[in-house]
């Protein structure tokens, strides 16, 4: 059963906030550094200095009662703790490593997440593939389109499927979802929750053979569910707008050694 909590993310208000006040916090940690060495400076002045002048007033006659040298004697130099700096190292130390934990913390989380998205694109591919072939035994379920949805670019390039899971990510979302399939030119990305129309992404995916398969996309068209179309996956038509020279041979290569599911007109 898959479970979601309750968890929100903080608002951007409140993230604006606390970045502010961090570097509040950092730039006075920063300037009471500072003061502390040139307080330490300065103490170390104050009694040779209050001598100096004290000398100073006996060789001009000025006489220990005078209010001056009586100022001058009561003169005492503050005691620096010579572990406030220490203490304010330490601190920060410590603060900085319940962040590093947070991080760590936070980190596993997303690979979590990350990995139950996988897995969901993967039993969604599953479950619509079963879907259809047991409706096959009884009746013709309706066929997939094999034609984009208006605002697919029009190109002549051999498509062939692809089965593999895809990680997408823009500038605000992170999405998962699974290929269908593929040309030189682009795929197509079965996916619940697709990046909208227009969308630059990076693609992460890997071949059969292994081959990594890292570029930039621009999400051409959509497709959404639709109950007359049950078998059709909805997902995303992704044009390849950077694309390595590596990973454009391996593709090609790929695309060449399978049969053609169809060209796009």
């Amino acid at each position: 059963m898959v479970t979601t909590g309750p968890a929100e993310p903080p608002a951007d208000g409140g993230e604006s906030e606390l970045d502010a006040a961090e570097r509040e916090q950092a730039a006075a940690e920063r300037a009471l550094e500072d003061k502390l060495k040139s307080a330490v400076r300065q103490c170390a002045v104050i009694g040779p200095r209050a001598r100096q002048l004290l000398h100073f007033a006996e060789k001009h006659g000025l006489p220990e009662s005078a209010p001056a040298c009586v100022g001058l004697a009561r003169l005492v130099a503050p005691k620096l703790d010579a572990g406030a700096a220490a203490r304010l190292h330490d601190a920060r130390r410590a603060a900085l490593e319940s962040r590093r934990q947070a991080l760590r913390g936070l980190e596993r989380t997303l690979a979590d997440v990350a990995a139950v998205s996988t897995r969901l694109a993967e039993l969604e591919h599953q479950v619509r593939a079963e879907a259809a072939a047991h409706a096959a035994h009884g009746q013709h379920p309706e066929p997939t389109p094999t034609t984009a949805p208006q605002g697919a670019e029009s190109r002549r390039t051999r498509r062939v499927r692809l089965e593999r899971t895809v990680d997408l990510s823009s500038d605000d979302n992170f999405f998962v979802g699974f290929a269908n399939d593929i040309s030189v030119g682009g795929l197509f990305v079965a996916t619940s929750d697709p990046p909208p129309r227009g969308a630059l992404v990076e693609l992460v995916f890997t071949l059969p053979d292994g081959t990594r398969i890292e570029a930039e996309g621009e999400v051409r068209w959509t497709r959404e569910y639709d109950d007359r179309a049950p078998y059709a996956f909805p997902g995303v038509g992704i044009q390849f707008k950077r694309l390595p020279p590596t990973a454009l041979t391996a593709i090609g290569r790929f695309v060449q050694e399978r049969e053609a599911m169809f060209y796009d007109d």
